[in-house]
């Protein structure tokens, strides 16, 4: 499977933030993929949802003075650089109060004027 990951066989690719980069000094086959200097890979790369992003707030960031649970949520930006501006982002959650907004927007780089905020009625 790896192999048809490489060569570009999938059209979506579901995954979790720690498969993207280093973690506890191992470096996952995707982040290999995705670290690769000749780009090969990341050029197949053209949208990115990050469903749950209200976990780059909750787990992904220090609180309290504690490290962060997951740290690899907080380091989804790194990530989107790698990716370069042509790469589509999306953050997607049900759970984004203005704190959260804030900090998923900073850590995903996005910029402020081209969010586009979907905002559905509470549920009666």
């Amino acid at each position: 499977m790896c192999q048809d990951i490489r060569e570009g066989k999938f059209s979506a690719l579901i995954v979790q933030p720690e498969q993207l980069s280093r973690m506890a000094g191992h470096l996952p086959r995707l982040a290999r993929l995705v670290g690769n200097p000749d780009r090969r890979f990341l050029k197949k790369i053209v949208r990115v949802h990050v469903d749950e992003a209200h976990s780059i707030h909750t787990v992904g960031c220090d609180r309290y003075g504690l490290p962060a649970f997951r740290p690899a949520w907080g380091k989804l930006g790194e990530f989107r650089v790698r990716l370069g501006k042509v790469v589509v982002f999306q953050a997607l959650s049900g759970t984004q109060p203005k704190h959260i907004k804030k900090t998923i927007i900073k850590h995903l780089l996005f910029d402020k004027k081209k969010i586009c905020h979907i905002i559905c009625p509470e549920r009666m």
